[in-house]
């Protein structure tokens, strides 16, 4: 993103240039003047294939690999449109897409922010949900017993009701996470079932012991 930021903000100044009326390669040389960011060795090199009479599309086409970056490619395409068109609107309109997708970009940014305040919050949802089923599980023959008045429930009557809660938990966190855009929701689910597991045997094992006693 800091190319595609440094980038945009050079071919804005570029812009400003070759809306005077200058071509594109005296636009690019005068913005390069004036330019002290970390994108300052690219674009000399650029500079240098210019002056050693390389095309403009095609310096603009070496920049772009050498960046590697999706945005920047974007951002030299439409250098390249509006500059092999000409007319003294160029200038004008590059200034306008450029700073539309510099917008854009900053609402993504925005947006991943958000997802990513969103997607530690459901986590810890998911997870404290999964640990009360897990914690309600681990209860239930202790809960059957005192339902049916039986001095005592076992565990295997309940599995199948454990496991379902455990698969349910797990396909949950799955889904959230999948609702927030989470990287790799699939350890959402994992770490669900990791949850359940270590809650259901820690209260199990605690409320064995009560019972005991």
């Amino acid at each position: 993103m800091r190319a595609e930021e440094e980038l945009g903000d050079f071919l804005i100044f570029f812009a400003g240039v070759l809306k005077e009326g200058y071509s594109p390669e005296y636009s690019f040389q005068a913005a390069l003047a004036g330019y002290r960011g970390p994108l300052r060795d690219h674009l000399h090199a650029m500079r240098t294939e210019l002056a050693n009479g390389r095309s403009f599309d095609s310096a603009c086409d070496a920049l772009a690999r050498r960046l590697g970056s999706d945005g920047c490619s974007l951002m030299l395409r439409v250098i390249k449109h509006f500059t092999s068109k000409g007319g003294g609107e160029a200038g004008e309109r590059i200034m306008h897409v450029i700073s539309m997708l510099k917008e854009n970009r900053e609402l993504v940014e925005e947006r991943a922010r958000i997802m990513r305040s969103f997607g530690f919050r459901v986590r810890v949802i998911t997870l404290a949900c999964t640990a009360a089923s897990a914690f309600l599980a681990s209860l239930s023959p202790f809960l059957m017993a005192l339902v049916t008045l039986k001095a005592q429930s076992s565990y295997a009557v309940n599995w199948p009701a454990t496991v379902f809660l455990q698969l349910s938990s797990a396909i949950a966190s799955y889904y959230a996470a999948c609702a927030v855009l989470m990287r790799r929701p699939y350890l959402n689910a994992l770490l669900s079932l990791i949850v359940f597991s270590l809650v259901f045997l820690f209260s199990s094992a605690l409320t064995g012991l009560y019972v005991l006693k």
